[in-house]
């Protein structure tokens, strides 16, 4: 399978459901497009490659093969759960060093969501969770196709929690990130709440969790409304003096 098709795919997919229920209607054509799309392209697949050019995808002498002896869905699993809180801990550090925060605050420069912002980040954020997450997986021995297709379900959660939708999903709240939770990570106040990914239940667990039943009312950061104009200047903006 070629993860370069899903993105496509995905991507039409969502386009398509924020057209037909979007939690604000906005053109499609959006303030900042051009750039997203960048950063999409970027991010979901340039930057990815060459890291995978530079990091071996085998450690043979530090293979301890642990989960080869499991079957194909516990692996997925347990992986599943691995990478997720492990996201969850990088994501609330993100929030919490401020040298961490200079390259984070990019994702949250954006003025409005849907699923392209998924992908606008720093590319030192593909360096981090990609090394944190995948290469340990490739150590204990998970397989290929499992990291396979948890990069496609995890790309899927991303793109629906980042949605111009207002699902909360009821009761499956509680486990599952929405659009309409996520809605509150991106809002101006409070801050530093709902760092979970995939799961919801990380929050709510360790007391990150804010979701009140209505919409934030703004998003951004406030005093910087208007983000760096071009990519290149997005991903520079981190290094230069403040």
């Amino acid at each position: 399978m070629n993860y370069f098709y899903w993105l496509i795919g995905l991507g039409a997919f969502f386009t398509l459901l924020e057209r037909w229920t979007p939690r604000e209607r906005r053109s499609l054509l959006r303030n900042g497009v051009g750039v997203d799309l960048l950063h999409v392209l970027m991010n979901s697949f340039a930057f990815p490659y060459l890291l995978s050019q530079i990091v071996p995808h085998q450690f043979p002498s530090l293979h301890l093969g642990w989960a080869s002896g499991l079957s194909w869905t516990t692996q997925f699993l347990v992986m599943t759960l691995y990478c997720d809180v492990t996201q969850y801990g990088i994501h609330n550090l993100l929030h919490r060093v401020p040298w961490l925060w200079r390259f984070h605050k990019i994702h949250h420069q954006a003025p409005a969501l849907d699923w392209m912002v998924n992908w606008h980040f720093h590319y030192a954020e593909v360096l981090v969770y990609r090394t944190l997450l995948y290469v340990p997986a490739g150590i204990f021995g998970f397989a290929g196709d499992v990291m396979f297709w948890h990069g496609v379900v995890g790309t899927g959660m991303g793109h629906f929690t980042h949605s111009n939708l207002r699902w909360n999903l009821g009761p499956f709240r509680y486990i599952f990130n929405t659009p309409a939770m996520h809605l509150w990570h991106h809002s101006r106040s409070p801050k530093n709440k709902n760092f979970g990914m995939v799961f919801s239940f990380w929050d709510w667990l360790f007391g990150t969790a804010y979701f009140p039943p209505r919409d934030p009312e703004a998003l951004g950061i406030a005093g910087e409304e208007t983000p760096p104009g071009t990519w290149f200047q997005q991903l520079t903006s981190p290094f230069k003096a403040t």
